[in-house]
């Protein structure tokens, strides 16, 4: 059976108001079902409407704040 929880997920989408490239190029690190670590080695996109990956937790964890929707 393989694995079916991906280690790197790569996305593209809006990196200013006319142009698009990549926003991020995740890698995701697993203790068995459980997500450890995300890191996004992507440059980082300063676009409000990006929707790109931002860590929002500390060393130990800790989620900071979380980014809604509305």
């Amino acid at each position: 059976m393989t694995s079916m929880t991906p280690t790197v997920i790569q996305r593209n989408g809006m990196t200013g108001s006319s142009g698009y490239g990549q926003i991020d190029n995740l890698t995701v690190g697993y203790d068995g079902n459980r997500i450890i670590s995300v890191s996004d080695a992507a440059s980082n996109v300063s676009y409000a409407f990006s929707h790109d990956f931002k860590n929002y937790t500390n060393q130990t964890r800790n989620m900071l704040m979380m980014e809604t929707e509305i």
